[in-house]
């Protein structure tokens, strides 16, 4: 518990401004736009997909109530990336109380680990900056 609370404390310190589920689902209207809501990863899902053989992980630190992670959330699921990621909603209590006395200057920030939470673990803060790391890690073309 103490490793992936790491993690997550890495991405909020950094930031400056898997389950088999399907994520999205649920459609809702905001602004005239439709868009799915992401399905809420919880504490177990997160437990469970640091600890497996699977690598890297993703994890979204997200809100609903900010305007910029729902056009992350509509990007993500237009590039058919959102069952990969991880969205973890920093309104649940648990991650509330995980995130207890840091500051986090960035929503959204993504959490990337190689190795479960250690010291192969980037942040991606901020929707240009998760973007980014995304269409590089999905949407190139991989040479042999």
């Amino acid at each position: 518990m103490i490793r992936w609370a790491a993690i997550l404390f890495l991405a909020l310190f950094l930031g400056c401004s898997s389950s088999p589920v399907k994520k999205t689902e649920t459609i809702a209207e905001m602004s005239h736009t439709e868009y799915k809501i992401p399905h809420w990863a919880t504490i177990s899902q997160l437990e469970q997909a640091l600890r497996d053989d699977k690598r890297p992980d993703y994890v979204l630190l997200s809100s609903m109530r900010c305007t910029t992670c729902r056009h992350l959330h509509q990007i993500m699921d237009r590039m058919g990336w959102s069952d990969k990621v991880l969205f973890v909603n920093l309104e649940e209590e648990w991650v509330m109380r995980l995130t207890r006395g840091v500051k986090l200057r960035i929503i959204p920030t993504m959490v990337v680990t190689m190795d479960g939470g250690g010291k192969k673990t980037v942040a991606f803060p901020g929707l240009e900056s998760i973007t980014t790391a995304l269409f590089e890690q999905f949407s190139k073309k991989r040479r042999p």
